[in-house]
């Protein structure tokens, strides 16, 4: 199963098993108004994708096959893309709407896309133009996207980490004990003072016995 819950069952569906549901799916050739606007662009970007890419289009497209896939979902009865009935009747909406020649990683990383855009969309607002332009095919936007998302995932953890306890040794001495603090209980604090001051007493001492032996 794919990432987005779509089953590669799908494209082991053959044309007798699309014959044997034609009511649901001249169901599902009769859209809304808004659907059937939706699908339309859809077909036409895709057309266009067949000479050159653009993020745009691909976004049509993706939009197209997310209404093919909640339909295809609602006539199967099911809640999730997945299922053989789901797969039969999804295959058949691809073949009727000219899209069954869309690679199956492509599809699944467009359906992944879509299921993401706001989030994809606001982190393609903070690249340059030029690599806006560059970025135009779903696997590619995907792949970068997920990278960049861990980075930022990973940074945002580690600053929660060490919110409030960071220091350095040339802080003021305030500014540390106010840092560890803000991490500790009262008693905790406590002890840990506690046990700073005897383990200064313990190294100032084994400084000193070492002096005197060296004095000796």
């Amino acid at each position: 199963m794919s990432q987005n819950g779509e089953t590669e069952e799908l494209d082991k569906v053959q044309p007798q098993d699309i014959s044997l549901i034609t009511g649901p799916v001249n169901r599902l050739d009769n859209p809304t108004d808004r659907e059937q606007s939706t699908i339309l662009h859809g077909q036409e970007a895709w057309h266009r994708l067949g000479r050159d890419h653009s993020w745009e289009d691909w976004r049509h497209v993706g939009a197209a096959l997310l209404i093919g896939r909640s339909g295809a979902m609602r006539e199967a009865a099911v809640n999730r893309p997945v299922g053989r009935r789901y797969n039969v009747v999804f295959a058949a909406w691809l073949n009727k709407f000219g899209f069954e020649n869309l690679d199956k990683a492509d599809r699944s990383r467009l359906f992944a896309i879509m299921d993401h855009l706001d989030e994809i969309e606001t982190w393609r607002a903070t690249l340059t133009p030029a690599q806006r332009l560059r970025l135009n095919h779903p696997s590619a936007v995907f792949r970068k996207w997920k990278s960049a998302n861990a980075i930022s995932q990973n940074r945002r953890r580690e600053c929660e980490r060490f919110d409030g306890d960071r220091w350095e040794p040339a802080d003021p001495p305030e500014a540390i004990a106010t840092a560890m603090i803000a991490k500790l209980t009262r008693s905790k604090a406590a002890a840990v003072a506690s046990a700073i001051l005897k383990a200064l007493e313990g190294k100032v001492a084994q400084l000193q016995s070492i002096g005197g032996q060296d004095a000796t």
